[in-house]
């Protein structure tokens, strides 16, 4: 069964015979990227070539591939996570054929170990439990050894410990006095909007509204986590942070900020901030969550309001910062003390900087709902 690479546009895109009908297996930015996972699935038809070592990680590309092919949702997602939990795994490069069940036990308890939530391993292991399915059924291999594989009971208690990298007010504040100008703004929209890195990193100035920020699926073949797009309405200290940053390019962050790059300054950031806690950069999205919910930058917010601000699919995944404000009385005690006032973005004065900042300010965050108001001083 072969495959071919098609120029449509300025993508690319992989084209095979499958049941007598020509389909497309994906399309792709680059001829090279579409070249690779045409290599990839062709060999994926050829099982005598798979059975002499084909590795997890090079499976992955033509199993991806191949539910894009199907129709599939999720596959931006499904990519991330395979990339991130597989691929970078020592499980990735083990020969296919030679997985057993206590090299995937071995693989779940060292996510596990990372800290990872159980949600979190539990989607990587039903990707990997779906792939070797895809194997089983192309008899590539002899057993699904994900199959009865299961996240313990116990990991799923952790929801609080989860969310230890909250930051309180006075932390966030220290934080963006810490970050480097240049960066500031990229963070204080972070913390502001609660979006997900790669929504931030994909957002383009088109989608910059007078009241919401659209956030679409990405361009660079990745989606958003729900798959779909969606209308975050603007509150006004988001509006200030915007207004402040200069229009260079189609993205807001400007850069290469879309083809994965992260603040590699993070770490040093946070300790500079007087931080000895681990706060991951995920973190400003919880930290966003749970001040809407304790009142922290206002009136408190419900959970609806939140769950439809940040684009939860469900309520109940809102629920666990409700619980975390329960659980934890340094939360209780912050709330009660905290001053109401977030500093925003000073002026970055870098001519090289591809993000600069609003004038010295510093913003009153009083909300109402979804609709909102500030006073700028």
């Amino acid at each position: 069964m072969s495959a071919w690479v098609e120029r449509r546009g300025e993508r690319f895109r992989v084209r095979s015979r499958i049941a007598g009908r020509i389909v497309t297996v994906g399309t792709y930015p680059t001829e090279g990227e579409a070249s690779r996972i045409r290599d990839a699935y062709e060999r994926r038809q050829r099982v005598s070539e798979v059975r002499r070592g084909l590795t997890l990680a090079v499976f992955g590309e033509s199993f991806l591939a191949a539910r894009q092919a199907r129709g599939v949702r999720g596959r931006g997602p499904e990519a991330s996570r395979w990339s991130t939990y597989i691929v970078g795994d020592p499980i990735g490069q083990l020969v296919l054929r030679s997985l057993r069940r206590r090299d995937v036990l071995e693989w779940r308890d060292r996510l596990l170990r990372r800290g990872l939530a159980a949600q979190t391993v539990r989607n990587a292991l039903n990707l990997l439990r779906s792939a070797l399915a895809d194997a089983l059924d192309a008899e590539i291999v002899a057993e699904n050894a994900a199959l009865t594989v299961r996240v313990p009971r116990s990991a799923t208690t952790t929801t609080v410990e989860e969310l230890s990298g909250v930051l309180r007010p006075l932390e966030q504040q220290a934080l963006l006095a810490a970050v480097p100008e240049r960066f500031r703004a990229m963070v204080a929209l972070a913390l502001l909007t609660g979006l997900r890195w790669s929504e931030l990193a994909h957002l383009r100035w088109e989608d910059v509204r007078d009241d919401v920020i659209v956030v679409r699926l990405s361009r660079g073949g990745l989606a958003t986590k729900a798959g779909r797009p969606r209308l975050q309405p603007m509150l006004e200290a988001t509006r200030a942070v915007l207004g402040g940053m200069p229009r260079v390019g189609e993205l807001v962050l400007g850069g290469d900020r879309a083809s994965g790059w992260r603040p590699r300054g993070w770490t040093s950031w946070v300790r500079a901030a007087g931080i000895t806690r681990r706060v991951r950069w995920h973190d400003l999205r919880h930290t966003c969550a749970t001040s809407l919910l304790a009142g922290w930058w206002g009136r408190r917010w419900s959970l609806e309001e939140v769950r439809g601000y940040l684009g939860h699919r469900s309520v109940t995944t809102t629920e666990r910062y409700a619980r975390l404000l329960d659980d934890t009385i340094a939360l209780a005690v912050s709330e009660t003390a905290a001053p109401h006032m977030l500093p925003v973005v000073e002026s970055a004065g870098d001519e090289t900087s591809s993000i600069s900042a609003a004038p010295p300010a510093r913003v009153e965050l009083a909300t109402n709902g979804l609709g909102n108001r500030c006073s700028i001083h």
